[in-house]
C-alpha cells in the first residue's frame, strides 16, 4: 500500500513539474515576443541617396527622346561633368541636398518625438543652400503636441535652411 501511494506521490509531483515548466516557457515565450516588438517598432532614421534613381529614369527619357548624336553629346558632357566633380575640393563641389522627412501622425501626436530627432540629425549636416522637404499626413489631434512640431519646424528656418512642407494626403486641425 505504501509502495502504491509513493508511486501516485510521485506521478502527481512529475506532473506538476511539467505543469509548471510549460507555465514557464508560455510566459517566457510572451515576453520574448513582447521585447521583440519592442525593439522593432524603434524608429531609426533611413538615409537613401534618390541620385541614382533619378539618373536612371533620365537616362531611360534620354534613351527614347534623344538622336543617337544627342545621346553621345550628353555623355560626354555627363562624364566631363563627372572629372569636374572629382576634381574639384569639396569646399567647391556646391551641391544641393534635398533632405526628405516623412511625418505621419496620429491623434495623440506621437510622431513628434521622432520629428525632433530627424530634424536635429539632419540640422547636424544641413547647409544653407540645401533644402528639408517635409510630407505631412495628420488626420488632426491635441493641439500642443501639433504646436511643438511647428516649433520643431521653426528650428529648421532659425538656422536659414529652405523648408518645403507639403500634404500628403490630408491635414485636419492640428496637424
Amino acid at each position: 500500500m505504501f509502495l502504491h501511494e509513493l508511486t501516485l506521490f510521485l506521478f502527481f509531483f512529475l506532473k506538476a513539474i511539467i505543469i509548471a515548466a510549460a507555465v514557464l516557457i508560455i510566459f517566457g515565450g510572451v515576453i520574448a515576443l513582447a521585447t521583440k516588438n519592442k525593439l522593432k517598432n524603434k524608429e531609426k532614421i533611413k538615409i537613401k541617396p534618390l541620385n541614382k534613381h533619378y539618373e536612371d529614369i533620365e537616362e531611360n527619357i534620354n534613351a527614347v527622346v534623344l538622336t543617337k548624336d544627342e545621346q553621345k553629346q550628353k555623355a560626354k558632357e555627363a562624364k566631363k561633368q563627372a572629372k569636374k566633380n572629382k576634381c574639384a575640393p569639396l569646399a567647391e563641389n556646391k551641391t544641393k541636398r534635398i533632405f526628405v522627412i516623412n511625418f505621419i501622425g496620429d491623434i495623440k501626436a506621437s510622431s513628434v518625438q521622432s520629428l525632433r530627432e530627424e530634424i536635429t540629425d539632419i540640422l547636424e549636416v544641413a547647409k544653407p543652400e540645401d533644402t528639408v522637404f517635409v510630407k505631412l499626413e495628420s488626420m488632426g489631434g491635441v493641439v500642443h503636441g501639433y504646436g511643438l512640431a511647428a516649433s520643431e519646424l521653426l528650428r529648421i528656418k532659425a538656422k536659414r535652411i529652405n523648408l518645403v512642407v507639403s500634404v500628403d494626403k490630408v491635414a485636419a486641425s492640428g496637424g
